[in-house]
């Protein structure tokens, strides 16, 4: 089954870069990103024990961080170029930044635990 949908996913990008011009283009996959990324977040949030592990607030903030940066691109489609939407771009690639440093650093430490737990 999800091979299945994310070959069929697959499909349906490539026709849709194919088929479309660059901005419609941009819009379709950042459209799709972002309503990917808020319904897995709100999926994760209600229906997992996401705030048990490191590894499980990592994958929630970075979830949370693509939507953002999704919902930001769109904004400027829905409202055009407003007041502070560069330093809100910089804040949402900041807060992306981090939750991949995180992200990165949560690995490291496990992979290190794990390591640290063999040799003992």
């Amino acid at each position: 089954m999800i091979r299945g949908a994310i070959a069929a996913a697959a499909v349906v990008g490539v026709i849709v870069i194919a088929l479309f011009p660059p901005d419609t283009e941009a819009r379709i996959l950042i459209s799709a990103m972002t309503v990917l990324a808020y319904a897995f977040a709100l999926s994760y949030g209600f229906r997992s024990p996401w705030r048990a592990t490191r590894a499980g607030r990592s994958v929630m903030a970075t979830t949370v961080a693509i939507a953002l940066i999704g919902t930001q691109l769109a904004s400027v489609w829905w409202f055009g170029d407003y007041p502070g939407r560069s330093e809100v771009r910089s804040v949402v690639l900041l807060a992306l930044t981090l939750t991949l440093l995180h992200r990165f650093l949560v690995l490291w430490r496990i992979q290190h635990e794990e390591v640290s737990d063999d040799v003992t």
